[in-house]
């Protein structure tokens, strides 16, 4: 299941992300992670805020599986700031419906998002959004890593519907 964060959701958000660090050493870009994790009080912070989206992904027993956190950039344009899946939930869809849930909500017309490319590649996050219709759209330097920028843009059917109105 799906569902709209809110604030009570940060040390379940936290927990998740804390699974998916970025450890210098450890890291493989095959399996995907986070590279800034927040604590469970800085998620309910973000959670907050009236520019903010965020949903959770939960299996039957209310376990949490995933999270997507969205920040509003400017009029129509999101920036997905953070998409984490449990280790051992991924491969299930969870990301995909998660997406899917910020694009019927939001109705952006564009979104866009930064990947890790250096010093690991995070190979995992790119395949992820390259599926969901995301294009790279350059690189940055930004010592000690490279990160990879992506955009989304709504197709014309998407960007004749009314985009919501938060809080």
């Amino acid at each position: 299941m799906v569902r709209r964060a809110g604030e009570g959701d940060g040390a379940r958000i936290a927990g998740v992300a804390e699974a998916v660090r970025f450890r210098t050493g450890q890291a493989d870009g095959r399996a995907g992670y986070l590279v800034y994790v927040l604590t469970a009080e800085e998620y309910a912070e973000k959670l907050r805020a009236p520019e903010a989206a965020a949903w959770v992904a939960e299996d039957e027993t209310g376990r949490t599986l995933g999270f997507v956190l969205c920040e509003r950039e400017s009029e129509g344009c999101w920036y997905l700031d953070q998409i984490g899946i449990d280790p051992g939930a991924r491969g299930l869809g969870i990301g995909a419906a998660l997406h899917a849930a910020v694009v019927e909500e939001l109705r952006p017309a564009r979104m866009e998002c930064h990947i890790m490319h250096g010093p690991v590649r995070n190979e995992r996050s790119r395949g992820f959004f390259l599926t969901q219709g995301w294009r790279e759209e350059g690189e940055e330097d930004a010592a000690p890593f490279v990160w990879g920028r992506y955009g989304w843009e709504a197709s014309a059917e998407e960007k004749g519907r009314a985009p919501v109105q938060l809080h």
